[in-house]
């Protein structure tokens, strides 16, 4: 099946994890996006544990909301806050650069594939980092949320993926994907 929607330089948002309302590493993935991306979207999800003044800070850099107390729920509520086709999450200051964005496009062939980095030789979804998840919003839709309740971050995943799977989604370890 071919993507209807294929992944361009435009059709995507990022997702910025920021669970502990860092604004020196908010600053400094913005700024890579803005300079790498004109015109792409980027919201930026806090901790629900989050001081209000930290989250003021943010705000200069992007639109800023809170998620719920596990790093799964910001990836939620980032998936459910921006309406792009592609989905890019990444860790608050991480850089997001044009070269791994390109290599994501070349495996990106239909919307049931869901991407993400081989870092430290964790090929495997429930094992790698969640920095550099790529997926679109038809697979995040059709899969279901992540989920706010389990502690475990692998095991959480693992359920997810499970879900995936089950309705034919591809997972596609990407190496050389990292974001630093």
């Amino acid at each position: 099946m071919e993507n209807s929607t294929a992944l361009t330089d435009t059709n995507f948002s990022v997702i910025i994890l920021c669970p502990d309302a860092n604004s020196g590493g908010l600053k400094t993935t913005t700024n890579s996006i803005r300079v790498e991306f004109s015109g792409v979207n980027c919201v930026a999800v806090v901790g629900n544990n989050a001081h209000v003044e930290n989250v003021k800070s943010l705000d200069k850099y992007c639109r800023v909301c809170h998620g719920g107390k596990m790093i799964t729920s910001l990836i939620d509520k980032g998936m459910t806050e921006l309406q792009s086709d592609w989905h890019l999450v990444v860790m608050s200051g991480s850089l997001v650069r044009y070269n791994v964005v390109k290599k994501y496009k070349i495996f990106a062939k239909s919307e049931k594939d869901i991407l993400y980095p081989v870092v430290d030789r964790k090929y495997l979804f429930h094992e790698a980092s969640i920095n550099g998840i790529f997926m679109s919003k038809v697979a995040y839709d059709d899969i279901g949320s992540f989920g706010d309740n389990i502690p475990n971050l692998k095991e959480t995943k693992l359920l997810w993926a499970t879900r995936a799977l089950e309705k034919k989604y591809k997972f596609k370890a990407i190496v050389g994907g990292r974001f630093v």
